[in-house]
């Protein structure tokens, strides 16, 4: 089995730590293609480069089977939705130079943060591409039914389908949580994910997982206002606006649903 774990940013492998663990012991092929830069400056990115391969060595993964595409093809941290057409032939030529993949695994589509909603759009269009039908998504954060400046972490939305739980040996909760500690250069990010991350692993045991691609991307993630949108960082409409320019430049644009610019926020986001 060959699997394919497309990411945003070095870290956001903390979502699907339990997926890796399986695939390798598995004696599967895990390889993990992160399709932003991770930051400003070549420091930072340099920096989180070698967290994710220090931590994703420790789950067995070579450093070999790690590609930062994003930063080699100078794709920005926050702005992914902004660059998808290069995003696109990256990945494109990426995958024209390895042996075909059985499933691939992406961020959620929930609107916690636009990196990740686009990365879920490009992971269900190059499974489209390329005849993959088993596509799953993990989710992240969102801010779904909390009041600002609040957001929920590792739970999954139920407009993205059935859940299904990967439930965590206790050693790996452990392991895991230790896991998260090791990204010393995010350690602000961390320090508002951790009270929300340790007793989803210690207490839920259990990492959830959807099946991706059955859900039109035309739609809103979940109502009221998305995590980015409460934090400033961007508008749904922008977002759709930049989603369909690129959709709209691909011949087979017509296979998925297109993202438009004219939804209107809800009552409860203006």
């Amino acid at each position: 089995m060959s699997v394919l774990f497309l990411l945003a940013h070095p870290d956001d492998e903390f979502g699907c730590f339990e997926s890796l663990r399986r695939v390798v012991a598995s004696g599967g092929r895990a390889v993990v293609v992160y399709l932003t830069d991770g930051g400003s400056g070549t420091g930072i990115a340099m920096r989180r480069s070698d967290e994710s391969r220090a931590v994703l060595g420790r789950l067995g993964i070579s450093s070999g089977n790690l590609h930062f595409i994003g930063a080699q093809n100078h794709l920005p941290d926050g702005g992914l939705h902004r660059h998808l057409m290069p995003a696109w032939e990256a990945c494109l030529a990426f995958c024209a130079t390895q042996p075909a993949f059985d499933s691939i695994y992406m961020p959620a589509w929930e609107g916690g943060h636009p990196d990740h909603d686009a990365v879920h759009l490009l992971g269900v269009l190059l499974g489209r591409r390329l005849g993959i039908s088993r596509l799953f998504q993990f989710p992240l954060y969102n801010a779904r039914a909390v009041p600002k400046p609040f957001f929920r972490v590792l739970d999954p939305l139920a407009g993205n389908g059935t859940v299904q739980r990967l439930t965590i040996r206790w050693a790996d909760r452990f392991r895991y949580l230790r896991l998260c500690l090791s990204y010393p250069s995010q350690w602000k990010t961390w320090v508002g994910l951790l009270p929300f991350v340790a007793p989803k692993l210690l207490l839920g045991g259990s990492y959830a997982l959807q099946r991706a691609g059955e859900r039109e991307l035309s739609e809103r993630p979940h109502d009221g206002p998305l995590l980015y949108e409460s934090r400033g960082w961007l508008s749904w409409q922008d977002f759709c606006t930049e989603i369909q320019r690129f959709l709209f430049r691909l011949p087979s644009h017509g296979q998925i649903g297109i993202v438009t610019p004219s939804a209107t926020p809800t009552e409860s986001q203006s």
